[in-house]
């Protein structure tokens, strides 16, 4: 029986600091705190705390999951734990989260129209059942 695919841990070097450090520096760039960040990566705050005190080896998934909250690259955060990479690693094109698309929202307040609305609704209807359907 094998692991279930992304379930495995990733190659890491014996020292986890880099990783670590990379990890919390850029959870407090996003301006996330170790319950948001578990609540948007679908993840556990333990599992996060662990990972950024080099208690535990995130899984491929689970680093692919906080390099997309992040909005970094999960190539760079994955060669920074198997030591190809010292140092900081660099930020991709950020994608919208639920919290920037909330601010964005509450900005332009009474300035949206109904087909404005309308239009976001569609959206976020589309990509849940996008989603869904990965999962399946």
């Amino acid at each position: 029986m094998g692991m279930k695919k992304g379930t495995e841990h990733i190659k890491m070097e014996r020292d986890l600091t880099p990783l670590s450090r990379a990890l919390k520096r850029a959870r407090e760039e996003a301006g996330l705190n170790q319950t948001q960040t578990a609540e948007l990566a679908g993840l556990s705050k333990v599992m996060i705390s662990r990972y950024e005190t080099k208690k535990s080896v995130p899984t491929k998934d689970s680093l692919k999951a906080l390099a997309r909250v992040y909005a970094v690259s999960y190539a760079e955060l994955e060669a920074i734990a198997q030591g190809r990479q010292e140092g900081d690693f660099v930020k991709v094109t950020p994608k919208p989260t639920l919290q920037s698309v909330i601010h964005a929202l509450q900005e332009l307040g009474s300035n949206l129209k109904d087909d404005d609305l309308e239009v976001l609704l569609a959206y976020v209807l589309i990509k849940s059942a996008r989603r869904g359907e990965k999962k399946s």
